[in-house]
């Protein structure tokens, strides 16, 4: 089923499929990529009273079932939702042990795959005689109810959201980072309006730190602004009309499509902004350059596999340098290389779509894939901020905010950065950098009132959620 977003693909295999199974006393495998997606799947399934017709599990658990030789639950009806996972799920380099179990159940059940992302899956398949072109089902997306498309570069976003934050409107905003960096770089900047969301299984201990698993919940999120990663692309339902604007900056073509079909609209005057970061050949240069390492080392894999892994069997860099590969085990302390073949297929896809960014643009090449409905609503954001000070952005994003310990030492670490070498930490010291920075510069530290002269105390013992205020008798300046 190669649906667009919010097409309707779960609810037919939910409502009609699996009701279908339960009468005749069938049962369900339902896969996906996600927690997220799991818990929201076991809900509706809970709701629909088919408990007993379905199981559910993610790739992940289907893989390591495989690896560590436990039996996957037998299914007449086997579904397999985001399907392109197979090719493009970045954390996991096991999923061909997934794709070929499905490929080979399939002989036996009814195999269900389907995604808003998957058209260059289905095309191998189709290729590769696995998909009767009679059983493929293609549903277009609609548009409709998207507003416009803005194209914006790397820092442009600053002025964007501090925009619609000035405005007096309670609109949210939904962010898509493109890395943890960029993450903890927004939150730097936002964390007073925003709430942050990640994979419950990051290894990444600053993301954990100010990251809530609990950030979407019942199809929204409470903040102004949920600032996400990929974790949030697939399968995800977010139904708010408060949801006005939309920010990917996910690399990956798929991911993109994917990030916009988070909002879901609910009626005709339910109407979002998307925003899409613009990136410059420079920028992509890097992925490009990795790409390519791939690229060679699955040709050379392909050319003489005995020869590949005698050459890299001791190499324990290998498979930090290379995402293509996985260990195949055949016993405690010995194992062969495994080339992934979807994600080795997936690298020379990407190598296509780099060749095409390179000659005519990233925008182009995006709206190229998006369509002509979408491309007649694109636009570019012209006051480009590239060379604009992102110190002095984030001096405006906390005028007026209780800054703490902890705050001043982000900011002591960002007076750094610019080359600064402080020693001290006293107000008169950050005051006197100011100065010397921004001779013109509105605001000042303060951490005394200037009615009582009494130091700046907060006295709020317990925080507007009802938790105890950690910040409780602390003191703090302010920045005004």
């Amino acid at each position: 089923m190669d649906g667009g977003t919010s097409t309707g693909k779960t609810t037919f295999c939910l409502q009609e499929l699996g009701v279908h199974a339960k009468k005749n006393n069938k049962k369900v495998l339902y896969i996906c990529n996600r927690l997220g997606l799991v818990d929201q799947i076991i809900s509706e399934i809970s709701e629909l009273g088919l408990e007993d017709t379905f199981i559910v599990y993610t790739y992940q658990t289907m893989q390591q079932r495989l690896i560590d030789g436990i039996s996957i639950h037998k299914a007449d009806y086997i579904i397999a939702d985001e399907c392109h996972y197979f090719y493009s799920d970045s954390f996991n380099g096991y999923t061909d042990l997934s794709f070929e179990y499905l490929i080979n159940e399939s002989k036996n059940a009814v195999l269900v795959m389907m995604s808003a992302t998957a058209k260059r899956l289905f095309l191998w398949l189709e290729n590769n005689f696995l998909l009767d072109p009679c059983n493929k089902y293609v549903i277009q997306p609609d548009y409709g109810n998207v507003e416009k498309l803005v194209f914006y570069r790397r820092n442009d976003c600053f002025d964007i959201i501090n925009n619609i934050l000035s405005e007096k409107t309670d609109s949210k905003i939904l962010f898509f980072c493109n890395s943890a960096t960029r993450m903890l770089e927004m939150y730097d900047f936002y964390k007073e309006f925003g709430d942050f969301y990640c994979s419950r299984s990051t290894e990444n201990t600053a993301l954990r730190r100010i990251c809530n698993p609990y950030a979407i919940h019942d199809e929204r999120f409470d903040a102004r602004i949920l600032f996400t990663t990929s974790a949030a692309d697939n399968g995800i339902n977010l139904k708010d009309t408060k949801i006005r604007y939309v920010f990917s900056e996910l690399l990956d073509v798929d991911g993109l499509i994917q990030s916009f079909g988070r909002k879901r609209f609910v009626s005709d005057d339910d109407t979002c902004t998307f925003y899409v970061r613009e990136y410059t050949v420079c920028e992509l240069q890097g992925i490009i350059n990795l790409n390519k390492v791939d690229m060679i080392a699955g040709k050379k894999y392909l050319s003489n596999p005995t020869d590949f892994i005698e050459e890299y069997k001791n190499d324990r860099a290998f498979y930090s340098r290379y995402s293509i590969f996985y260990p195949g085990y055949r016993d405690k302390d010995e194992f062969d290389i495994m080339l992934n073949h979807m994600k080795y297929h997936k690298c020379l896809m990407d190598d296509e779509v780099y060749t095409q960014i390179k000659n005519f643009g990233y925008s182009e090449t995006i709206l190229n894939v998006l369509g002509k409905e979408l491309a007649a609503k694109a636009e570019f954001f012209d006051v480009h901020a590239e060379d604009k000070d992102l110190f002095l952005i984030y001096l405006e994003s906390i005028e007026g905010k209780k800054l703490f310990a902890q705050d001043r030492l982000i900011l002591k670490q960002k007076i750094c950065d610019l080359g600064c070498k402080i020693k001290y930490t006293g107000i008169n010291t950050f005051n006197g950098v100011l100065k010397d920075l921004y001779p013109n510069y509105k605001c000042s530290f303060h951490n005394k009132s200037p009615i009582t002269c009494r130091y700046y105390e907060e006295k709020r013992s317990h925080l507007e959620n009802g938790e105890k205020n950690p910040e409780f008798n602390h003191k703090y300046w302010l920045l005004e």
